[in-house]
């Protein structure tokens, strides 16, 4: 990589923009000027080098001369995030939280319709795609998982994943009642006519669900699964 142009490219690519288009629509640069300075047929500004730089999270040295270190093995791919020109790395998701999970208590279904918490989370390698959000857990109904009152889990949408069971899968569970909602996590156990969810707590008021499939639960309510927990979200400071 003798140019600078060169140097640019790989960069570009290293971050995980296979395309200089892409790159372009991710930090706002002019797709045509971009890429006569990959091309090296125009000449880049200070500025825009160090524009540049900064949006690879690379050496600016590296970059003009290619001295030293080139930093491509720190960081990780970036992107802004909209608000401002700030960086976060490109393999990071802003998710929103949209349902608090706690055994036996009914809400309403608008309750974090208003203004929710949201995180920013490493994007999914087991589920590219599928659209997810966060779950924050109240109560002690998965305590044997170790996810605890106040913790957040991170959810792929259940819809999208076709309904794929899997005995011993967490997942997040609503049953309504009218207008009310109880949103619980729960393990998934597979039997030949049903299936059961089922807490992981040793409080003996959490009850498995026991599902018949296109029959609701046991009591008549409304069950639905409408996510998979994928991981566990704890914000720094707790635990």
């Amino acid at each position: 990589m003798d140019t600078f142009g060169e140097r640019l490219k790989h960069a570009r690519i290293m971050r995980g923009f296979k395309h200089a288009i892409d790159a372009c629509e991710r930090y706002g640069w002019v797709v045509s000027t971009y890429q006569q300075h990959e091309n090296g047929t125009r000449g880049v500004k200070d500025v825009t080098k160090a524009d540049y730089a900064r949006k690879y999270r690379i050496s600016l040295a590296w970059l003009i001369s290619g001295d030293g270190p080139s930093g491509l093995d720190h960081g990780g791919p970036v992107v802004t995030n909209g608000e401002g020109g700030e960086l976060r790395p490109a393999n990071v998701e802003r998710l929103h939280v949209k349902w608090i999970a706690e055994a036996g208590a009914w809400r309403e279904a608008d309750i974090y319709e208003d203004e929710p918490e949201a995180f920013s989370v490493i994007m999914s390698e087991t589920h590219p795609g599928i659209p997810r959000f966060l779950v924050k857990v109240a109560g002690d109904s998965v305590v044997d998982l170790k996810i605890f009152d106040g913790d957040y889990v991170v959810c792929a949408e259940w819809i999208a994943l076709e309904g794929r069971m899997s005995d011993g899968q967490v997942v997040v569970v609503q049953q309504t009642d009218g207008h009310r909602i109880e949103t619980t996590i729960k393990v998934l156990k597979l039997f030949k006519d049903h299936y059961e969810l089922q807490p992981r707590s040793p409080n003996p008021k959490h009850k498995p669900i026991v599902v018949h499939p296109g029959n609701g639960d046991e009591d008549g309510r409304n069950v639905e699964i409408i996510g998979l927990v994928e991981s566990l979200h704890r914000p720094i400071g707790r635990g």
